[in-house]
């Protein structure tokens, strides 16, 4: 007979605002990764179940959510996620205190001063270098002697 396989299984009590500011984070981080989606915070779904399915249902989905974070081999190896399921409620306190400070600084921020608008900036700069500057010569010019019959 073979012996039982045991698992260690943590229980960690986490808010559906803490889902969120966990997605906000690893997007943040993640800028070229793909974080998959928290379910909504939909009040026609919990108006037109009762409220215990309602929960049971929500806890299925974000534990969908933080299983697919966790099969992302970069996504996993996060030090925010790794907080979110190993810090104890008070620990977690004080971060999410400090996620959301950080979070509503980024909001504040100038638009221009963040960093996905100063990329795209500086990608549509170097387009405009690129896209229209003048061929010189004329088209039979560029094409192959070889193609040329």
């Amino acid at each position: 007979m073979d012996a039982p396989i045991l698992i260690d299984v943590k229980v960690v009590h986490r808010r559906y605002t803490d889902f969120v500011i966990l997605h906000t984070e690893l997007v943040d981080q993640h800028l070229h990764r793909f974080v998959p989606a928290i379910p909504s915070k939909s009040l026609q779904d919990k108006i037109a179940v009762d409220e215990s399915s309602f929960v049971l249902e929500r806890r299925k989905q974000l534990q969908c959510f933080i299983d697919e974070v966790l099969a992302d081999a970069e996504l996993s190896k996060s030090g925010i996620i790794y907080k979110f399921l190993s810090f104890n409620e008070r620990q977690f306190e004080l971060l999410r205190n400090q996620m959301l400070a950080s979070q509503e600084k980024r909001v504040q921020m100038p638009r221009a001063a963040q960093p996905e608008q100063t990329m795209t900036s500086s990608f549509s700069s170097m387009l405009g270098k690129y896209l229209y500057v003048p061929l010189s010569g004329t088209p039979t010019n560029l094409v192959p002697h070889m193609l040329e019959q």
